[in-house]
This record gives structure tokens, sequence and C-alpha cells, in this order.
């Protein structure tokens, strides 16, 4: 029992890890798009 706690500790932080930079990079990217639409939809450009 103590061993299968080990190995879920271990997977969790490897998903935390692998899955964290991940969503950082897909945040920037809709925020770096969502802010290119706004400024091409702005009349004054």
């Amino acid at each position: 029992m103590i061993v299968v706690n080990i190995i879920a500790a271990v997977v969790k932080w490897i998903l935390i890890i692998l899955f964290f930079p991940l969503s950082l990079v897909v945040v920037g990217y809709y925020k770096k798009r969502k802010a290119r639409e706004t400024y091409w939809d702005n009349p004054e450009n």
C-alpha cells in the first residue's frame, strides 16, 4: 500500500511538471491572439 502511494505521488508530480508549462503556453497564445484581434478591430489602426 505504501508503494502505491509513492507511485501515485510520483505520477502526480510528473503530470504537474509536464502540464503546468503547457498550460502557460496555451494561456499566452490565447492572450496574444485576443490582443491581436482587438488591435485589428480598433478603427484607429
